[in-house]
């Protein structure tokens, strides 16, 4: 007796939680496919309404399915708007790209770690340093 690899009395089981209908497609000289296929389930929530299947009906054969109310999702929050790209929530704008949470933005220069302030060194006839983060 030849055993098929990789089969075992505990992967042939179906889930015994579900319902199960007898799914088949016929062609004139034999069946081409025979399988159990679960009725249970709904549909996404559309318009308020959404499709619900929880068993199956011997008698038309075809699942028993009833049309219920339902509340959508909520929209994703919208991200920030930060002029040339968007941002995640959380996650500040600033000028060369999105900053990780929980930092600031610095001048639009670059992102500074929770805990410190955005600085810049400013002197009559130099000019500014680039901008830097110091502990508070």
């Amino acid at each position: 007796m030849n055993k098929m690899p990789g089969f075992t009395a505990e992967a042939s089981l179906y889930s015994m939680a579900g319902i199960y209908a007898l799914e088949s497609t016929w062609t004139s000289k034999s069946v081409s496919r025979v399988g159990l296929q679960q009725i249970k389930g709904c549909t996404p929530c559309k318009n308020g309404r959404k499709t619900c299947c929880y068993g199956y009906d011997p008698e038309t054969g075809g699942p028993i399915c009833k049309e219920v109310s339902c509340t959508p999702s909520p929209p994703p929050p919208p991200r920030p708007n930060c002029g040339t790209h968007s941002c995640p929530p959380g996650h500040p704008c600033c000028a060369r790209g999105c900053c990780p949470p929980g930092t600031s933005c610095c001048n639009n220069e670059g992102c500074c770690p929770a805990g410190t302030k955005c600085r810049r060194i400013c002197a009559p006839f130099i000019g500014c340093s680039p901008s830097f983060c110091t502990l508070i």
